[in-house]
Order: C-alpha cells, then structure tokens, then sequence
C-alpha cells in the first residue's frame, strides 16, 4: 500500500466523521 493512499483514505475516514457529526 502506497503512503500517499494510506493518507488519502485517512483524510477520507476523517470528513466522514466529521460529516456525521
């Protein structure tokens, strides 16, 4: 897995939550 992936799905994963909250 590349690192720049791993980061873009953090950054994904993180606008979710912050769009469910």
């Amino acid at each position: 897995m590349n690192r720049c992936h791993a980061n873009l799905m953090l950054q994904i994963r993180n606008f979710q939550l912050t769009s469910i909250i």
